[in-house]
């Protein structure tokens, strides 16, 4: 049965999404001039449950069926949203192979159908990422101990200290899961910090197996050890520190 464990779900997720693990999700970069609406909404209904994430006319939602079926589906009203790599005729006449927006055509739904299953993927590994206890406390475990490596010492991380968890909260933003980091994102993400200081950090995050970098580039990939531990950061501080210090908790 589906429904002693949803509710759970539910709730995780409504605390952990964030505006740009939306963007994420839809495989999209959330742009500073971006000025449409975004955010998360719960409908509850006599036969399901409803969490749908939204970002301008496109989004993700999640919902039982009577509480015996998930189901996951990306919408949109404005398929041109999307975009993807196809053949373009020109006003010229010329035409090239490039990345457009896709065409309002029933000859456009397969290549849609890959796109919005793409969504719904990259939604599922995020849930799986948020939703195990039990894979959560072991990454958190190992993550804490001090690694030893090449006659080098790195320290564990605490994800309880400022330092660290703001560490974990710049390389979880969905557009740094999504489309990598290089150490230039995080100077911006992490003030005050000199690109020596930020090429120590990323080398304790590869040392604790919390990242990885991309053959022959300097960009940088959460790993699936990473997006467990940054997903499992913030939801200690956002769904149990912070209504714990606000009585927002029951105490025993």
């Amino acid at each position: 049965m589906l429904k002693p464990v949803y509710e759970e779900i539910v709730r995780t997720l409504s605390h952990a999404v964030k505006p740009d693990q939306i963007s994420m999700f839809l495989g999209k970069r959330l742009s500073p001039r971006f000025e449409g609406e975004m955010g998360t909404g719960f409908v509850r209904r006599v036969e399901r449950m409803c969490l749908r994430h939204f970002m301008a006319s496109s989004g993700i939602k999640i919902y039982d069926k009577y509480g015996r079926i998930l189901r996951i589906e990306c919408f949109t009203n404005k398929v041109g949203s999307f975009t993807h790599y196809r053949t373009v005729d020109h006003r010229d006449g010329t035409r090239s192979f490039t990345k457009a927006p896709v065409c309002k055509t029933i000859y456009s739904l397969p290549d849609l159908t890959r796109i919005m299953a793409a969504c719904n993927r990259r939604y599922l590994e995020f849930i799986g990422a948020v939703d195990d206890p039990t894979n959560e406390l072991r990454a958190v475990q190992r993550v804490s101990r001090r690694v030893h490596k090449n006659d080098r010492s790195y320290r564990g991380l605490n994800l309880f200290g400022e330092e660290d968890l703001a560490v974990m909260r710049a390389i979880s933003q969905g557009q740094h899961v999504g489309f990598g980091f290089r150490n230039k994102h995080l100077r911006d993400k992490l003030p005050g910090r000199s690109g020596a200081q930020i090429g120590r950090i990323i080398k304790r995050l590869r040392t604790h197996g919390l990242i990885k970098k991309v053959a022959r580039s300097f960009k940088y990939y959460l790993t699936a050890l990473g997006k467990r531990v940054a997903a499992t950061a913030l939801k200690l501080k956002e769904m149990f520190v912070i209504p714990s210090l606000r009585g927002h908790l029951p105490t025993t």
